[in-house]
């Protein structure tokens, strides 16, 4: 099977006929904003931030050959616009899509918070017929993937929910397609940003809650709870060795292992006591480990508090890692 990076230039022998790709659940920030006043002007202004936004994304995504535009999804007296994305020259590349759209959902993930489910579809083909449309009912979108029924495989079948997509600022739509500029090429950082992601969909903390949680040392006493915990401190150990490997047991490798990332192993990290990034690392693993990698550990209880900073420590080397192979986070 091809690697991705094959997958990236049009080939001859990718099925002939024409297709673009709905993004499920994500839809586009600029809609919502409409000027107080009169509405006619506020439509227009709407249109226009639309079309600005559109342009900002597609100048990201140049580099793919992949074009983005608006498609609005209509389900009784309600719209929803979501983003539409089509490889050069509409070839149809059902891997792909799905890859990208994907790296745009991890994405999403690093840089906003688990606001949605990625267990849940996070693309649907359109037919040749759809391509270049500006509306569609839901309906008609629900009939075309029952008329594939078997054809393709998604975690589930589309609901009409999936159609009433999450909007929210424009920073972290760009952000995520930054990042999904770069980890659609990129194995080591697209399953960096997964497994991130999935340990936020386990546990996740939002700015406004740490300062309680950062004092929080009681482990849950419910099972499903328990369960949660291990496997977010799995995955966010996991996204850690994306970055750097299994970390070397010689300090000096380590060191110099998140130097090549840009990261200073001495600086401190952390909420409520500021330890080295490397001290970090190793208290990390010693905890997967113990409470987490071995069904026979019989202490397996992982306190909020902990696992609120061995995630932060994640994050601070999966987002060096972005840095590091050209995600431009800019500014807010």
């Amino acid at each position: 099977m091809p690697s991705h990076s094959e997958l990236i230039a049009p080939d001859q022998d990718l099925v002939a006929d024409r297709a673009s790709y709905l993004v499920l659940q994500i839809g586009i920030p600029a809609q919502v904003r409409i000027l107080k006043g009169h509405n006619a002007d506020g439509r227009m202004r709407t249109r226009q931030l639309t079309a600005s936004h559109i342009r900002r994304i597609n100048f990201i995504l140049q580099d793919l050959g992949v074009t983005v535009e608006r498609l609005t999804v209509t389900f009784g007296t309600n719209c929803s616009p979501h983003y539409v994305f089509s490889f050069p020259f509409h070839k149809r590349r059902d891997e792909d899509a799905l890859r990208l759209a994907e790296a745009f959902g991890y994405g999403f993930a690093i840089a906003s918070g688990p606001v949605f489910s990625t267990e849940y579809p996070l693309v649907l083909r359109l037919p040749s017929e759809l391509v270049g449309r500006r509306s569609v009912a839901a309906k008609t979108l629900l009939d075309i993937k029952r008329s594939r029924f078997g054809e393709e495989r998604y975690p589930r079948f589309p609901r009409l929910e999936d159609f009433t997509s999450l909007v929210t600022v424009d920073y972290w739509h760009e952000l995520a397609w930054r990042i999904a500029r770069i980890t659609f090429r990129h194995d080591r950082m697209f399953e960096a940003t997964r497994f991130l992601q999935r340990s936020y969909e386990c546990f996740y903390v939002f700015p406004g809650g740490i300062d309680d949680v950062v004092y929080d040392d009681a482990p849950p006493q419910s099972a499903v709870v328990r369960s949660r915990y291990e496997d977010a401190l799995q995955n966010a150990f996991k996204a850690v060795e994306a970055i750097i490997g299994d970390p070397p047991k010689d300090d000096r490798r380590l060191l110099e292992k998140l130097r090549l990332i840009g990261i200073d192993a001495l600086e401190p990290v952390g909420y409520r006591v500021k330890e080295p990034i490397a001290d970090v690392i190793r208290s990390m693993c010693a905890a997967r480990d113990k409470k987490s990698a071995h069904g026979s550990t019989r202490d397996r209880l992982i306190k909020p508090n902990e696992l609120l900073e061995f995630q932060a420590c994640a994050a601070v080397l999966v987002l060096a890692g972005l840095e590091s192979n050209g995600v431009s986070f800019g500014s807010r």
